[in-house]
């Protein structure tokens, strides 16, 4: 048996083996060695439990409800930017050729400059030899933004419906206004877009129907 001192004492048959309890101990401990004495036992306090910080929106990967608005805000913007500037471009040059005229003379200018893009198209398609309506389908196809055709049907009516009413709104409000008026700049680039975008949601919204899956035959 030890001594406390950490020495053998003489009752012990194993002289040539040392152990101590004595040593400087932190936490769960046990020390032993060659035992033929007393055991040591430290058992230190558990620890409590950390309390739990609070999880922030941004740590769960869940964005908060302004950015995810200003996500789709954002996405829409980018989608139809092409068309923004498009139609800005041909009102603002427009506007300059006819010296802020009437709207009837607004838009037959614009349809002027639609139908010079149409014969561009057609030599387009003489001189790449590829059929016209394919190429007018295919240049079409890549006007139209992927976030607009992914709609369903029923939202893309729902928008067609609001930018006719649009239109026709600001159809009425040019009309009642005199030549001249400043308060008519930018409003025939806005008309251009509505038309621009209608045309294209109802070409999306006729297309199915133009070219229908073909039906399977049905099995004797």
């Amino acid at each position: 048996m030890l001594q406390p001192s950490g020495q053998p004492s003489e009752s012990n048959p194993h002289p040539e083996s040392q152990n101590t309890i004595s040593g400087s101990v932190s936490g769960p401990t046990v020390q032993a060695g060659a035992i033929h004495g007393d055991l040591h036992f430290h058992l230190g306090q558990t620890a409590p439990p950390a309390t739990p910080l609070p999880v922030s929106a941004q740590a769960t990967g869940k964005p908060s409800p302004p950015l995810r608005v200003s996500k789709v805000a954002g996405g829409w913007v980018l989608a139809l930017l092409p068309l923004l500037i498009f139609s800005a471009a041909l009102g603002a040059v427009v506007d300059a050729a006819t010296r802020q005229g009437p709207l009837v003379v607004k838009l037959a200018l614009d349809l002027v400059i639609v139908a010079l893009g149409v014969l561009a198209l057609r030599l387009w398609s003489l001189v790449a030899r590829r059929p016209f309506g394919a190429l007018t389908a295919v240049v079409l196809d890549r006007c139209t933004p992927r976030r607009l055709a992914a709609l369903s049907r029923t939202t893309l009516t729902v928008i067609l419906s609001l930018e006719a009413v649009l239109a026709l709104t600001l159809v009425v409000q040019e009309v009642s206004r005199g030549s001249g008026d400043p308060r008519s700049a930018g409003a025939n680039g806005a008309l251009v877009f509505l038309l621009a975008t209608g045309f294209l949601i109802a070409r999306v919204l006729v297309r199915p129907r133009m070219n229908p899956e073909p039906r399977a035959n049905p099995v004797p």
